[in-house]
């Protein structure tokens, strides 16, 4: 097979570490496998090429935000990747996050439609069903083909302009016609449903292929000194935030609503991700970012309880490797985290409830030692990345066959 992938990072990120497992088992398989990709430093892997620089990403960005056009522009980059297409012919793209300001969506589509090249869309977020926002949350207009959008700047970071419905209206009419040419995979049951109310979405059957993870990193680890060094006394519990972005869909509000709400019981809360909020002066512990994936995996299994704060997720892989090391999850039930939820391995509570999360942390931080080493070993095999990969290897696969 001769694949090409397309994503707005690799090999960093969730989606720049799935793409990388799909790349990796198809080089080690004998296929012939390139990704395209857009943000952070080039790499020195074989076969990825980074089609677009930070300060292009930065300037296409602002480009949108003045016309309000999201997903369009991008014109140099759009080029680049149509021009490689033609040059290397592969017999499958698959489209993985292309939201990053790199590549101008409908021409791309529109492109892969004529030329008639089987394509793998997997979504990852609401933005291919929604021709706008990446998490749509409560407000449904996108199931109408949306305009007058009631969070212009928080959805599409226009500055100007409301051309939600237009965009709605040009990503419906880049999907008429694609026909078997075209599978598209959700990472969770829950997204896949969501995405088959819309109008652009609902004409094609969706499959679910849950993400997976490098269960060699995330396992439980015997080297945890991470509580002395963070200064946490042993008869206090972690409890342990994972995220990329200190934000309001994030659930960074009540993120610090329960730090509060729990403060002086015997619990010390470490967020590892983002940064200190300037003028911060509670008792969070801010580590920063992590990028070494291994440090990330011993902060996992030393931390008691781990928790999900966000207002939507569609499959949070946070969720998934704090289980694959042994840690309890206390999320908010919203989108797809349930379906991250091993059996006797977290809990779930209503979304915004601070005194429930409270309850279900106590709960949890007291069950940790109760989990079991069969427990652990049977979600690792459940949500290894080598399940993904065979999923995805098994649709390329059957896609080329019907082709020749």
């Amino acid at each position: 097979m001769k694949i090409l992938q397309i994503n707005c990072v690799y090999p960093r990120g969730a989606t720049g570490q799935i793409t990388a497992a799909i790349h990796h088992r198809l080089l080690s398989e004998g296929h012939t496998s390139t990704v395209l990709y857009s943000r952070g430093s080039p790499n020195a892997e074989p076969h990825t090429f980074r089609v677009s620089g930070t300060l292009a990403g930065k300037y296409n960005h602002l480009i949108s935000m003045l016309t309000g056009d999201v997903y369009g522009g991008c014109g140099l980059q759009t080029r680049r990747i149509i021009r490689y297409i033609k040059r290397h012919a592969p017999e499958l793209v698959h489209l993985q996050c292309i939201n990053g300001y790199f590549v101008n969506i409908y021409r791309l589509l529109g492109f892969l439609k004529a030329q008639g090249i089987p394509t793998v869309l997997t979504l990852h977020a609401d933005f291919m069903f929604t021709a706008n926002c990446g998490v749509a949350l409560d407000c449904n207009k996108w199931q109408n083909g949306c305009g007058s959008c009631p969070e212009l700047r928080r959805a599409t970071h226009s500055l100007f302009f409301d051309r939600t419905h237009a965009s709605f209206v040009k990503m419906q009419k880049v999907f008429d016609g694609f026909g078997d040419q075209l599978k598209v995979v959700a990472v969770s049951d829950w997204l896949g449903k969501r995405a088959a109310m819309s109008p652009i979405m609902r004409q094609y059957p969706l499959m679910t292929i849950r993400n997976g993870i490098d269960t060699e990193i995330f396992r439980p680890r015997g080297d945890l000194d991470v509580k002395a060094k963070l200064h946490i006394s042993a008869h206090e519990s972690m409890i342990l935030w994972v995220s990329s972005a200190f934000s309001k869909e994030k659930g960074a509000d009540e993120f610090l609503s329960l730090s509060e709400a729990m403060r002086g019981q015997d619990y010390r809360f470490v967020m590892v991700g983002a940064d200190k909020p300037a003028n911060y002066e509670g008792d969070v512990i801010f580590t920063g970012k992590i990028a070494n994936p291994e440090l990330l995996a011993v902060y996992y299994s030393a931390a008691d309880v781990m928790l999900c704060c966000s207002k939507q997720e569609s499959l949070p892989t946070v969720c998934l490797e704090a289980q694959c090391c042994g840690t309890p999850v206390v999320a908010f039930d919203v989108g797809g985290v349930s379906e991250t939820i091993g059996e006797g391995m977290g809990e779930l509570v209503p979304l915004g409830d601070i005194f429930a999360m409270a309850a279900a942390v106590a709960r949890q931080a007291k069950r940790k030692s109760d989990m079991t080493d069969a427990q652990t070993e049977a979600y690792r095999r459940a949500f290894d990345e080598s399940r993904m990969t065979d999923a995805y290897l098994s649709l390329y696969e059957s896609m080329l066959s019907r082709e020749n």
